[in-house]
């Protein structure tokens, strides 16, 4: 941050007001005064009948290539609502203002990406908390983003993305919209690809850099395959904690699972990629507490660190892709949820469970309907997994999210396929099968860049892998080989291998067994022979009331398969740890 300014700011007031991270004003209406930063992208139209301001930028999905201009025009000129055009097709990272005599109206983009602050008697609007606190003393409360709608500073709140406020006046609530017809899937489908469509005219037509952030999840190989139409170069980025400084052995593992997803992914279909390993004490100390002090976040200080030092001279934004908001065209909640009747109790336990862990549950009770009513929220409802989205979109997004992206302000903006409030009120119309298989985001990949689903979501295997699984149970079926538990099939020369799929943490809290009945006299071996590794393994088989327990060592010798008699096989390890060797030594071959 270039000398601790705060980028992209502003703050409306009456007051008169003398900031260093506020050198621009612009007047609005009832003496009103809107101050902005110098970094801040600021569009504006002016009538007769009043001005509006576009504080960031914004596409419209139903008009691509349309200029501020145009849209200001239309905001001043239209009835803003929850079902009004402005309200629900603008997709990008802003906040409006439209200031006439009726008042000062300010909504921001739907996930919130600029959401602002606003003071409890509704005279005070920021960009961040901080410029409330320190220009009207309101008291800091704690240091840290706060959680549901709070801020740091006593009565100052965040302007949840499904409000729009009207300054010294009133709150109404622009999200979810009543007035629209319920979709069914593939209609929803094909208005996602109109809108898909015309935003990518749009972003073809920018100046920004493009950056897509790629992680092993669905989520990100949507948006990137929605790139794909693109005529524009798109570069992608992994950014994650150095493997070797993460201590817990299973988080490292993570770590290390998603790098290997990754670069397979990366590498095999070439992106243009980056791969940006950092470490959590690299960042500068001076950095990172003027970071806190203006965001009230500790998220990714290393990262803004070095996203700063590596973008600060491109002449515009980077604009990279996010994409967080495509979890609410997911079920994330518990199953249990959809296998009994709702209610608003619910809801009180979801707030405390997830957000107020700290609080007693009557204390989670009050905060939470404290917030319905702050954000206008309604809770007589009979659908409160919509309940739930709306609550992830204005909680988690407008407040979490947007301090989140604050951290790199300096160099980049932000953008997300579904970030307008017309796909937003779509989105609550999908089928929860769809949801919870995560088909929405298939047939999305599959459209626009189809090998993207040959990789498996957060796994290292790809379809190949699943559909070679089948052709091998095929085969073993038809060699005789059937129900295999924890064994994995596959083919020597010629022999078939049943391959124990141990687990070397506790080796013998698994059962490796499998059924053989075959056609043809065979032979049943191992071809592990050393003498050091007897009393390791044994090898159980039972044929009718018969039970043969050989040693693997024994087993190199041959056990003898009759045609159309069943044998029930299982191979038993003799402790309950081992290594990856043993799972070589425990496999049996059937020729």
């Amino acid at each position: 941050m270039s000398d601790y300014l705060i980028h992209k700011a502003f703050l409306i007031t009456k007051e008169t007001i003398k900031n260093e991270h506020l050198q621009e004003k612009y007047r609005l209406d009832g003496g009103y005064q809107l101050y902005t930063s110098k970094d801040l992208r600021v569009s504006s139209y002016e009538t007769r009948n009043g001005s509006a301001y576009l504080l960031g930028y914004a596409f419209d999905i139903s008009i691509p290539n349309i200029t501020p201009f145009e849209i200001l025009n239309r905001v001043l000129n239209e009835k803003l609502s929850a079902s009004s055009h402005s309200i629900n097709h603008l997709n990008g990272s802003f906040v409006i203002v439209k200031s006439t005599a009726d008042g000062i109206e300010i909504f921001s983009d739907a996930a919130g990406f600029r959401s602002p602050y606003y003071t409890s008697d509704l005279s005070i609007v920021s960009s961040h908390d901080k410029l409330i606190g320190d220009n009207f003393g309101n008291k800091k409360i704690t240091s840290r983003t706060n959680i549901l709608d709070h801020s740091r500073y006593e009565d100052v709140f965040k302007l949840v993305p499904s409000v729009k406020l009207t300054i010294g006046q009133a709150k109404v609530r622009i999200y979810p919209n009543p007035a629209l017809k319920h979709h069914r899937y593939q209609e929803i489908l094909s208005e996602m690809k109109k809108h898909i469509k015309h935003l990518n005219l749009s972003l073809n037509k920018v100046n920004n850099k493009l950056l897509v952030g790629i992680t092993g999840g669905i989520d990100s190989k949507c948006t990137l395959a929605l790139t794909k139409p693109l005529t524009k170069p798109v570069h992608t980025f992994t950014y994650m904690k150095d493997i070797y400084s993460i201590q817990e052995k299973r988080a490292r593992q993570i770590y290390k699972n998603d790098k290997v997803i990754v670069n397979r992914l990366t590498k095999n279909i070439n992106l243009d990629h980056e791969m940006i390993e950092f470490n959590l004490n690299d960042v500068d100390k001076e950095f990172s507490k003027n970071m806190f002090e203006i965001t009230g976040t500790t998220f990714n200080h290393p990262i803004a660190e070095i996203f700063e030092e590596k973008y600060k001279k491109e002449e515009e934004d980077v604009l990279q892709f996010r994409s967080v908001i495509f979890s609410n065209a997911k079920y994330d909640y518990p199953k249990a949820y959809l296998e009994k009747e709702m209610s608003i109790k619910d809801i009180y336990e979801y707030f405390h469970n997830k957000m107020l862990k700290e609080e007693s549950y009557d204390n989670a009770v009050k905060a939470a309907d404290d917030y319905f009513d702050r954000t206008l929220t309604n809770i007589d409802t009979d659908d409160f997994i919509e309940l739930l989205d709306i609550i992830h979109i204005d909680s988690r997004m407008g407040n979490w999210h947007s301090q989140l992206i604050k951290e790199t302000d300096r160099v980049m903006d932000f953008f997300n396929y579904l970030n307008d409030r017309q796909t937003l009120n779509l989105l609550l119309h999908l089928p929860v099968e769809v949801r919870r298989n995560h088909l929405f985001h298939k047939d999305l990949i599959d459209t626009y860049w189809p090998i993207l689903n040959f990789f498996e979501e957060n796994g290292t295997d790809t379809l190949y892998s699943l559909e070679r699984n089948d052709i091998m149970q095929n085969i073993a079926s038809d060699a005789g080989i059937l129900n295999e538990v924890n064994i994995d099939f596959d083919l020597d020369e010629d022999m078939y291998a049943l391959i124990p799929k141990v687990n070397l943490n506790d080796t013998a809290s698994l059962i490796y067994k499998a059924d053989v009945k075959r056609k043809l006299p065979s032979t049943l071996l191992s071809f592990y022979n050393n003498e050091k590794g007897r009393n390791y393994i044994k090898v159980h088989i039972k044929q009718n009331e018969q039970t043969d327990i050989v040693d693997i060592v024994d087993l190199s010798k041959g056990y003898p398969i009759y045609p159309e008699k069943k044998y029930e096989i299982e191979i038993k390890y003799q402790k309950p740890t081992a290594t990856a060797s043993w799972i070589k030594a425990g496999t049996l071959y059937i020729k």
